[in-house]
């Protein structure tokens, strides 16, 4: 038999092997699923296996898993399982925020794994959910109006809180609250139904404490009375006593808050215990937790998927950032190929990461597609999640705070091109609390190349952007961020204020008055959608571009034109001046030049005829010095004394501009403006000084 003959029977048989063993597994798998209608589920664990149930009702455990958006709506699909295909029943506790869930399933007596399905969209919901008779359920609407000064109409208030979603559903420890642990809502309407063990026959005394209306039942029965709205008691005079058998029992408390923090406090004295005390967890009936794998497909054998783990969560300027911890898991693939996984991810805000466990500091809260790319030679699996991004709202009473260079140190990694504007808004605040110029600078350059953006962001971008440029000695690029800034929003008033700032910059950074004078006569030559204060900012500018040509006369005209800003009448300009001089000198003393910058930007605002006085140019050059900004310093002191020469700081301006331009290392600048007192001032006390200036060797 010919070689190339023998290759080809091999080929087949190996061929035939192959569909052989493929319908082989594809047979296994297909019996191992309970039910093939349901294209998906999950595996879930419990931390030891559960005993028989020896109170009446099933033992219940609860678990959290991701659907991957695959669960119909309010999750009627979902169904629990034994691994041997047993139905067991369950209950839905809440469906998202994202492709989250939460159920409550019954537990079997040693049987420690289950299977959750779900991907049925012909599904009906289930036929006998779970009734839950275990633990501490807490469940919890907004409050949407009502009374409740007594039971009957805390049960309509309820009612018509009920109409409506809860906010959440979970298990509590005990009946001792004092927060909403789903949310940042205050009026509630709350109910914890709990199943506790009366550890012997007799009276029971049940002492309450809340915050507005509440009401304890037991066994349905009505036992503690404390409806409407007060604030939460003290003492134990809230109370009532029942006589119960030994086992197991029911607990509801029911509460409305209109408002504040919604405290509930449940507290008890068995017989034969002397002191009321709390009722401790202990008492109630137990809840098992599961946890839940990565999601499986029907006839798909391996699969990848992932967990998200709170990390922390730092505080910045009243912003909380989120750090999360991503965690890579999988189905169906042995521990060698995983090893050899290359895990990709993507945070769903332009941000990517590699390797199975990654964190990530998210700069906005919201709703995020992540998604998990796993690559082992030429096969690549994919998952993907809706991943709500909020505060853990039930840890928010302890108050722990990562430390904000832990974050800092995550989010300089970022592509900052790639993040979302809002987004990139947050990296500029957060950089600016830990005082990081450098990463501030890259922010603001990203930030620069987009196209447009909203007017909420470039409100806070563009003042931090300018001052940080201006501050690093680059006003040029200060001016070219304020140009594409008129560009990237849509409003034209703000467009306006924007080439305004910009010209204001190229007058008094860099000199270059002409540029500047041609954005103002834009501005007030098309008035179409600019505000009326928009346009007086345009005539100020104008003002100064004269003055700094040495034009008093004009200057002094537009700002006649201008007028009296911030609401003040021509007799407060006495007041004002002072108080605002005596503001700005102690804000230059202390060195809050942030501070000291809006006072004299709020004086000259409000009498801009003052920029030719004298004193408020000579406190803005004081300023100016003392952020070691000479050239400016010395430009603007020259300038105002050129335009007004018999005031009377003309001279000390002169001696401050040349003094500024000697630091700046300006010789030439500095012995003109000399020369010039000496000429010109031979009566001021500073004549001498400028005489000893202009000796040689000084």
């Amino acid at each position: 038999m010919k070689s190339s003959s023998v290759r080809t029977i091999r080929a087949c048989i190996v061929a035939a092997v192959a569909i052989a063993i493929s319908a082989a597994s594809s047979n296994a798998l297909a019996a191992k699923w309970w039910n093939t209608k349901w294209a998906y589920r999950v595996g879930v664990e419990l931390a030891s296996k559960p005993l028989k149930a020896t109170l009446s009702g099933d033992n219940v455990a609860v678990v959290d898993f991701r659907t991957g958006g695959h669960i119909q709506d309010g999750g009627v699909d979902i169904r629990v399982t034994t691994q041997s295909g047993r139905e067991v029943p369950h209950r839905i506790m809440m469906t998202g925020p994202g492709d989250l869930a939460k159920i409550a399933f019954a537990t079997r007596p040693n049987i420690a794994n289950y299977y959750v399905y779900f991907g049925n969209p012909k599904s009906a919901p289930a036929k006998k959910p779970l009734k839950i008779n275990r633990g501490v359920m807490l469940q919890m609407w907004r409050y949407r109006g009502g009374s409740a000064k007594t039971y009957k109409q805390l049960k309509k208030t309820l009612a018509l809180a009920k109409e409506h979603p809860p906010l959440g559903t979970c298990f509590r420890r005990w009946i001792f609250n004092g927060h909403n642990p789903f949310g940042r809502q205050s009026a509630l309407a709350a109910v914890y139904t709990a199943y506790f063990i009366a550890p012997q026959d007799g009276k029971y005394l049940f002492v309450t404490s809340s915050h507005h209306a509440s009401f304890l039942l037991i066994d349905d029965k009505l036992i503690v009375k404390n409806g409407g709205w007060h604030g939460p008691q003290k003492d134990t005079h809230i109370r009532g006593v029942v006589t119960l058998r030994a086992g197991l029992h029911k607990m509801s408390f029911e509460q409305i808050s209109k408002w504040w923090y919604p405290v509930a406090v449940v507290a008890w004295r068995p017989p034969g215990q002397r002191k009321i005390t709390l009722i401790p967890p202990a008492a109630f009936t137990k809840i098992a937790s599961g946890v839940s794998g990565a999601i499986q497909k029907y006839r798909q054998a391996k699969s990848v998927d992932f967990q998200v783990l709170r990390g922390g969560e730092t505080f910045v300027g009243n912003r909380y950032y989120q750090r999360r911890v991503f965690r890579a898991m999988s189905a169906g693939i042995s521990q060698q190929r995983i090893d050899a996984m290359k895990w990709e991810w993507n945070f769903g805000d332009g941000q990517t990461a590699t390797g199975p466990e990654v964190q990530h500091v998210y700069l906005k809260p919201g709703l995020y597609s992540v998604t998990l790319r796993a690559k082992v030679l030429s096969r690549t699996l994919t998952q993907k999640h809706q991943v709500q991004i909020d505060r853990n709202w039930d840890a928010v009473i302890f108050n722990r705070l990562d430390s904000l260079g832990s974050h800092e140190k995550i989010i300089s990694q970022y592509n900052f091109i790639a993040l979302p504007t809002k987004n990139l808004t947050e990296a500029l605040l957060f950089f600016q609390r830990v005082k990081n110029p450098e990463m501030m600078l890259r922010v603001c350059k990203a930030f620069f190349k987009r196209g447009s953006a909203d007017d909420s962001d470039l409100k806070i971008v563009v003042p931090i952007c300018e001052t940080l440029l201006v501050r690093e000695n680059s006003p040029k690029l200060a001016v070219r961020a304020l140009i594409k800034a008129a560009a990237m929003t849509k409003t034209r008033d703000l467009s306006a204020r924007y080439r305004i700032r910009a010209g204001r910059l190229q007058n008094d950074e860099l000199g270059e008055p002409v540029d500047a004078m041609k954005i103002y006569l834009a501005v007030l030559n098309n008035t179409n959608g600019v505000s009326k204060p928009t346009l007086r900012l345009a005539r100020i500018a104008l003002g100064d571009i004269w003055r700094s040509r040495g034009d008093y006369a004009k200057a002094h005209g537009e700002y006649e034109r201008a007028g009296i800003g911030g609401g003040y009448k021509p007799t407060d300009r006495a007041f004002v001046r002072g108080d605002l001089a005596r503001q700005v000198e102690d804000y230059i003393r202390t060195r809050d030049f942030i501070s000291a910058g809006a006072a004299l930007d709020k004086w000259a605002n409000a009498f801009p005829c003052d920029k030719l006085e004298g004193y408020l140019t000579l406190l803005r050059v004081k300023l100016l010095r003392a952020q070691r900004r000479y050239l400016a310093a010395g430009r603007l002191g020259q300038i105002v004394a050129k335009a007004n020469p018999t005031g009377s700081y003309a001279a000390e301006l002169f001696m401050l501009a040349a003094d500024s331009y000697f630091k700046a290392n300006e010789p030439l600048k500095t012995r003109a403006i000399l020369k010039k007192v000496v000429k010109d001032y031979p009566e001021s006390p500073l004549h001498t000084e400028a005489v000893e200036m202009l000796k040689p060797g000084r």
